[in-house]
Parts: structure tokens; C-alpha cells; sequence
């Protein structure tokens, strides 16, 4: 596989199909498997390699709210066309006030850790809410947590509303002039960890 694209409806990512709104604390499991094959993945400098994200809705996204997203990070300097040194999984948690928004990358792998032909089994729990006391992350990766974290997982809008998000599998990059594949399998959105074999 090599995108995939959820809208909200079937995200279960803070919008509830069967009312046709946003909803505040919803929860649901997030399940993907993906490799970067030796030779045919090169990650490009800084932060834009995403894998998955779950996108926020077009109204918080005019506030300058950023999503939720899995990706690779490497070192600065951004240079076009440079290939990132220092390779490393990132799970950077974005939600709060959409004017004034909170980005955490606390869920992050050691530096230059990412292994190349290697299929990694992923799974993420996401308590979708404004408040943190609600809101919460949970990362598994190979079998061993890498973080729970309680974070206001969803944007609260000046308007009065909050956001809600989309998921998709996408394999984003700054430009290169280089091969930057990654494989995907396994992917599934569920109500319980069983439900998508994580």
C-alpha cells in the first residue's frame, strides 16, 4: 500500500458519523505497519517526512492549527535536496487553542535510530478531547510503549467549536531528488486494541 486516505466519519478522530458532528472524548485505536527499504528510502532535513497523519478539519486548519502526525525526523539545517542526517520516528502531538496551538514531541525515538528494512508494527490509542485531563496519546512500536501522554489531543476554535480530524497514510517529503519510498501494511482504525490486531 501506498496511501490511504479515512475522512472523518470513518477516522473516529473526534466526529461522531451517527450524530453528523464533532464530539468531544471519543477514543479509538490506530494500527499500521511500514518499512523503509535500504536503498529506496532516503529521508529528506528537518521535520517534513511524515508517514501518517490524522489532519485536522479545514475550519481549525485557517486558524494555523497544525495535525497530529507519525513521521521521521532529522537534523537542521533544512537544505533542498540535502539527504537528513540522524535519522529517527516521531509522533508529534499537536491540539489546544487552534490560534495559540501546543506541539510536543516528547513521543520521539533516539536519534538516528531508524532501521532501514525492518517492518514496524505500530499502534497509537488516541483519547480525542480539548482538555487535557481527557485528552491522552498512547504509542506502542514493535511491541514496547514509547509514550502515554496526557495532551488536549483536539483544537478548541475562537468560535466556540473544536476540531476533528481525518487519517490518512500518506508518506509526505520536502523535495528530493532521491527515492523516498516506504511500504505500508496492516492498516486499521478500531474501538479496541484486539479490534485492529495490535
Amino acid at each position: 500500500m501506498t496511501s490511504l486516505w479515512l475522512p472523518a466519519a470513518n477516522a473516529f478522530s473526534g466526529w461522531d458519523a451517527s450524530l453528523g458532528r464533532a464530539v468531544n472524548g471519543v477514543d479509538r485505536w490506530y494500527h499500521q505497519q511500514f518499512r523503509f527499504p535500504g536503498g529506496a528510502y532516503t529521508p529528506t532535513t528537518g521535520h517534513w517526512n511524515w508517514l501518517i497523519e490524522w489532519h485536522d478539519d479545514s475550519h481549525t486548519a485557517s486558524y494555523g492549527a497544525v495535525s497530529t502526525a507519525l513521521g521521521v525526523f532529522t537534523d537542521y539545517p533544512v537544505v533542498e535536496n540535502g539527504v537528513g542526517q540522524n535519522p529517527r520516528l516521531v509522533l508529534r502531538l499537536a491540539g489546544g487553542n487552534s490560534q495559540a496551538p501546543i506541539y510536543n514531541e516528547t513521543c520521539a525515538l533516539p536519534v538516528n535510530s531508524l532501521l532501514y528494512d525492518h517492518w514496524y508494527d505500530s499502534v497509537e490509542h488516541i483519547y480525542w478531547s480539548t482538555s487535557s485531563n481527557v485528552g491522552r496519546v498512547e504509542w506502542w512500536l514493535d511491541g514496547v510503549q514509547i509514550c502515554s501522554k496526557s495532551f488536549p489531543t483536539l483544537f478548541s476554535n475562537p468560535d466556540g467549536t473544536f476540531s476533528y480530524n481525518t487519517y490518512g497514510i500518506y508518506n509526505y517529503h520536502a523535495a528530493f531528488n532521491g527515492d523516498v519510498r516506504a511500504d505500508f501494511d496492516n492498516v486499521a482504525v478500531g474501538p479496541s486494541r484486539s479490534s485492529v490486531g495490535g
